[in-house]
């Protein structure tokens, strides 16, 4: 998987795609802040849903931390993973 689109990659093939996959997921859950795996589940709910790619936990958790060093997602001291807006 690359970090970036190109023309032989799609978005949602993409980590950066993927990021904002997850981050939508993440805004639009019930409640402030999630474990990981929870939003792990709701991920791939969705990406079935909308028949995007399928993804690994690995390529996930590299999604995540791009998220975090772009400073868009943090974590509260239980943990969780929450939005920063």
């Amino acid at each position: 998987m690359t970090i970036l689109p190109n023309k032989y990659t799609t978005l949602d093939k993409s980590l950066l795609g993927l990021s904002g996959i997850i981050l939508k997921t993440l805004i639009d859950s019930e409640v402030d802040c999630v474990t990981s795996v929870y939003l792990w589940s709701k991920v791939q709910e969705k990406t079935s849903k909308d028949g995007l790619v399928e993804i690994d936990y690995q390529t996930y958790t590299q999604a995540l931390i791009i998220l975090y060093m772009f400073d868009i997602i943090g974590y509260d001291i239980e943990g969780n993973i929450i939005a920063k807006n």
